[in-house]
Protein backbone atom coordinates (compact mmCIF):
# COMPACT_ATOMS: atom_id res chain seq x y z
CA UNK A 1 0.00 0.00 0.00
CA UNK A 2 3.02 2.89 0.89
CA UNK A 3 4.58 2.00 -2.27
CA UNK A 4 1.22 2.92 -4.35
CA UNK A 5 0.96 6.67 -2.53
CA UNK A 6 3.52 9.56 -2.44
CA UNK A 7 4.80 10.73 0.39
CA UNK A 8 3.11 13.74 0.59
CA UNK A 9 -0.54 12.71 -0.32
CA UNK A 10 -3.34 14.20 1.58
CA UNK A 11 -7.00 12.52 1.88
CA UNK A 12 -9.63 14.51 2.00
CA UNK A 13 -12.87 13.09 3.09
CA UNK A 14 -16.86 14.30 2.38
CA UNK A 15 -19.62 12.56 3.59
CA UNK A 16 -21.96 14.51 1.97
CA UNK A 17 -23.90 14.83 5.22
CA UNK A 18 -25.20 11.49 5.25
CA UNK A 19 -22.02 9.21 6.72
CA UNK A 20 -19.08 10.60 9.20
CA UNK A 21 -16.36 11.44 7.60
CA UNK A 22 -12.74 12.95 8.39
CA UNK A 23 -13.28 16.56 9.76
CA UNK A 24 -10.06 17.52 8.37
CA UNK A 25 -7.79 16.59 6.13
CA UNK A 26 -5.25 13.39 6.93
CA UNK A 27 -1.52 13.99 5.93
CA UNK A 28 1.37 12.00 5.26
CA UNK A 29 1.68 8.07 3.65
CA UNK A 30 1.84 6.39 7.00
CA UNK A 31 -1.71 7.68 8.56
CA UNK A 32 -3.31 8.10 5.12
CA UNK A 33 -2.25 4.06 4.38
CA UNK A 34 -3.50 3.27 7.87
CA UNK A 35 -7.00 5.11 7.27
CA UNK A 36 -7.45 3.14 3.86
CA UNK A 37 -7.17 -0.54 5.25
CA UNK A 38 -8.53 0.00 8.41
CA UNK A 39 -11.63 1.83 6.98
CA UNK A 40 -12.05 -0.44 3.84
CA UNK A 41 -12.87 -3.35 6.71
CA UNK A 42 -15.60 -1.29 8.48
CA UNK A 43 -17.25 0.34 4.95
CA UNK A 44 -21.06 -0.18 4.38
CA UNK A 45 -22.75 0.11 1.25
CA UNK A 46 -21.42 2.59 -1.29
CA UNK A 47 -17.71 3.78 -1.83
CA UNK A 48 -16.39 6.23 -4.20
CA UNK A 49 -12.75 7.06 -4.57
CA UNK A 50 -11.50 9.39 -7.03
CA UNK A 51 -8.13 10.92 -8.01
CA UNK A 52 -8.26 14.74 -8.79
CA UNK A 53 -6.04 17.63 -9.61
CA UNK A 54 -5.32 20.77 -7.51
CA UNK A 55 -4.21 23.59 -9.24
CA UNK A 56 -3.83 22.87 -11.99
CA UNK A 57 -1.66 20.13 -11.65
CA UNK A 58 -1.49 17.13 -13.49
CA UNK A 59 -2.14 13.58 -11.80
CA UNK A 60 0.58 10.88 -11.88
CA UNK A 61 0.06 8.01 -14.33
Amino acid sequence: MLSLLNEDVILVSDGVGKVIAATSPIQTRDRVARILLDGFGRIQGKLHIEAASLNGEKLND
